[in-house]
C-alpha cells in the first residue's frame, strides 16, 4: 500500500470552500494536509486604488511570501494543489514555477478555469497535473499512484490530465459526485488557524450546481459536460446538513451562518423541512444567495424568515425581459415583485445583484431599473459589471455586437483578462454609465421622491457619474454596514481584511526576526536541505518596472501592478 502523502494547498486570500472539502478528503484517508494562505488585501477591489502602486506593498508581499515559503519547504510536500478561477490563473501559474523550483514537488491544478480550457493549462509549464471536475475521488487516487507517475507510469484516472514528452495525457471530464452526503464536512480548522475571525461567520453550501444557465455564468460551461452522470444541481440532505451545522455551532461558535449555493433551496419541500428543523436545533442567524424563482412564494420567505433568516442576496442583473432571455435569466419581473414585496412584508435585509454591460442593453433599460428598485427599495443595491471568462456563451453574443474580437479570446482564456468585475468590467459603457452606477449604490440612502425626480429627466444622472470606485460604491456599503445590523457579511469583509493585515503582520514579524538572526538556513532532518527561497517569479512577458529600475513586478491587479525590490 502506498505510504501517506504530505500535501499542501495554495490559497489566496480568504477561504475557499472547495479547498476545504479537498482537504478533508485526502486527511480522511490519512494523508498529511497543509494549508498555506497567501494574503493580498490590496488587490481587494474595494480598497484598492486604480492604476496606481503602492512601494510598501512590494516589500511587505516580498517579506510575506519568503516566509510562507519557508513553511512550504519545512512541510516537504509531495504534491502542490491550486483550485483556480480565471481571475488567479496567472498568480497561481507564478506562484506554482517557484515553489516546484524550491521543493521539487509535483503540481496538481484543478478549478472552474482548468475544466473550461484544459487544453491550454495543460501546456502551462508550471503545471505537472490537471484535475477537471469535482476533484476530491480523483486527487485521492493521485495521491496513491503518485510515485509510480513520477517513476513513468501513466495515469488512468478519470478527469486527471498531464503532459509528457510533448504529448497531452487526457483521461476525459472527470465527474459531478452524486452523493454529497458522503463527504467529509470541510476543513475549516485550516483556514481558522491562519484567520482566526473567519469562524465568527461559517460559511456552508447545501448543494452543488445550479438549476439554470445563465450564459454569463460558469454553470453555462459545467452543465453541459456533466448532464450524462446525472444531476448537475444535487442537493444534500436536510438531516445531512443539520448534522454539520450542529456540529459547527458546538465546535467553532458561530455567530452567524452563510449558504453560499449558487441558489439556495429550488426544492419548496426541502426549504420546508430544513426550516423547521433548523429553527429548533440549530437557531442561528442566518443568509443566503438565492434566486427570485425561489422566493416568489410568501411562505417560502416567511418559513425561512421564521427560522431565522436575516440577509439575502439576490440576481436581478436586469429588468429588460428580453434580456433577460438573451443571457437565460430564469426570473420575471413579477417574480421579482413578488419576491421584493416578501421580504419587504417580513423586514429580510436584501441585497440585489444588477449587472452593467449586457450586450445591447441602452441607457433606457438602466433608467427603469432604477425606478424599479426605487420603488421596492432594497437594502443594497451591488453593481457588476460584465466580464467575459472562458467559453462562456455570452462571448458569442459580445462577438456578434461587436464588443469583442477574436483575439481576445486568447487573453481571457490564458487569464490576462484584467478587467475589475465590480468596476467597468468589458462594458464599453463603461465611463456613460457611471451615473447609474453611482445612484445603484446610494440607491437606499437617497430620497425616493429625489430618485423619482431623477428618472424622469434623465440627463440630471450624468451629475453623479464620477469615476470613484470609493465613492460610487465602498463608501455606501461601509456606511450599510455601520448603521444596518443584519448586514452582517459587511462587517464580515472589513473583519476579514483587518485580519490579513494581522496576518501580515506576524509574518513579516517572523521574516525580519529570522534575518536579524541567521546568517544561513539550516539543515533539515532526514537528509532533506532546506534552501533559501529564491526571489519571486518575474514572468518574461512582464519584465522590469520601467518606472522603478530597482523593482521587478511580482504581480498583478486590475488597475496596477505589484512591485519588489530585486
Amino acid at each position: 500500500m502506498p505510504s501517506p502523502k504530505r500535501v499542501t494547498f495554495i490559497y489566496r486570500n480568504y477561504e475557499g470552500l472547495g479547498v476545504g472539502y479537498l482537504a478533508s478528503y485526502v486527511r480522511s484517508l490519512g494523508h498529511q494536509v497543509q494549508l498555506v494562505l497567501y494574503p493580498d488585501p490590496w488587490s481587494d477591489t474595494y480598497v484598492k486604488q486604480k492604476d496606481k502602486d503602492s512601494p510598501m506593498t512590494g516589500r511587505l508581499q516580498s517579506r510575506v511570501n519568503r516566509q510562507l515559503l519557508r513553511e512550504i519547504v519545512d512541510f516537504r510536500p509531495d504534491l502542490l494543489c491550486f483550485s483556480t478561477v480565471t481571475d488567479d490563473y496567472r498568480w497561481c501559474s507564478e506562484t506554482a514555477l517557484t515553489l516546484k523550483a524550491a521543493t521539487g514537488a509535483v503540481t496538481v491544478f484543478g478549478g472552474v478555469h482548468v475544466t473550461s480550457v484544459p487544453e491550454r493549462v495543460a501546456l502551462n509549464p508550471a503545471v505537472d497535473l490537471l484535475a477537471l471536475g469535482e476533484g476530491e475521488r480523483a486527487l485521492a487516487q493521485v495521491l496513491e499512484q503518485l510515485d509510480d507517475w513520477k517513476a513513468g507510469a501513466d495515469l488512468k484516472i478519470a478527469g486527471i490530465w498531464y503532459r509528457r514528452d510533448g504529448e497531452i495525457h487526457q483521461n476525459g471530464k472527470g465527474e459531478a459526485i452524486q452523493d454529497l452526503d458522503n463527504l467529509p464536512f470541510p476543513a475549516k480548522d485550516l483556514f481558522y488557524q491562519r484567520l482566526p475571525g473567519l469562524a465568527r461567520t461559517y460559511t456552508a453550501t447545501t448543494s452543488r450546481g445550479c438549476p439554470y444557465q445563465c450564459t454569463y455564468c460558469y454553470n453555462a460551461v459545467m452543465l453541459p459536460i456533466y448532464r450524462s452522470q446525472g444531476k448537475w444541481l444535487r442537493q444534500r440532505s436536510v438531516d445531512n446538513v443539520i448534522e454539520e451545522l450542529t456540529w459547527a455551532k458546538k465546535t467553532y461558535g458561530p455567530r452567524h451562518f452563510l449558504f453560499m449555493d449558487d441558489v439556495f433551496a429550488s426544492s419548496k419541500k426541502w426549504v420546508e423541512e430544513f426550516a423547521q428543523r433548523y429553527k429548533r436545533e440549530v437557531d442561528v442567524p442566518f443568509a443566503l444567495i438565492t434566486e427570485a424563482v425561489v422566493l416568489n412564494k410568501e411562505e417560502t420567505v416567511r418559513c425561512l424568515k421564521e427560522a431565522g433568516l436575516v440577509n439575502v442576496q439576490v440576481g436581478v442583473q436586469t429588468v429588460n425581459e428580453e434580456s433577460k432571455k438573451s443571457i437565460d435569466r430564469p426570473e420575471s419581473r413579477q417574480q421579482l415583485h413578488n419576491a421584493f414585496t416578501f421580504m419587504n412584508k417580513y423586514k429580510v435585509h436584501y441585497q440585489v445583484d444588477h449587472m452593467l454591460g449586457i450586450p445591447g442593453e441602452t441607457d433606457t433599460d438602466q433608467r427603469l431599473a432604477l425606478e424599479f428598485y426605487n420603488e421596492y427599495r432594497p437594502d443594497i443595491v451591488s453593481v457588476f459589471w460584465l466580464k467575459y471568462y472562458p467559453k462562456l456563451p455570452i462571448i458569442d453574443l459580445a462577438m456578434e455586437k461587436g464588443i469583442l474580437k477574436a483575439e481576445d479570446l486568447e487573453d481571457i482564456e490564458e487569464g490576462r483578462n484584467e478587467a475589475s468585475y465590480l468596476f467597468g468590467g468589458n462594458a464599453p459603457e463603461f465611463k456613460k454609465w457611471l451615473g447609474y452606477n453611482f445612484l445603484f449604490g446610494w440607491l437606499n440612502f437617497l430620497p425616493r421622491r429625489f430618485v423619482d425626480g431623477l428618472v424622469k429627466n434623465p440627463p440630471r444622472v450624468d451629475w453623479f457619474a464620477w469615476e470613484s470606485f470609493f465613492f460610487a460604491a465602498s463608501l455606501p456599503r461601509l456606511l450599510s454596514t455601520i448603521f444596518r445590523r443584519p448586514d452582517f457579511r459587511g462587517r464580515d469583509h472589513i473583519r476579514r481584511m483587518v485580519g490579513q493585515v494581522f496576518y501580515i503582520a506576524r509574518l513579516v514579524a517572523r521574516d525580519w526576526r529570522r534575518e536579524r538572526t541567521s546568517v544561513q538556513a539550516p539543515q533539515a532532518t532526514n537528509g532533506f536541505a532546506r534552501p533559501e527561497p529564491r526571489p519571486w517569479p518575474v514572468p518574461a512577458a512582464d519584465g522590469p518596472d520601467t518606472a522603478h529600475p530597482d523593482r521587478v513586478v511580482v504581480g498583478r491587479r486590475s488597475g496596477g501592478k505589484i512591485t519588489a525590490s530585486r
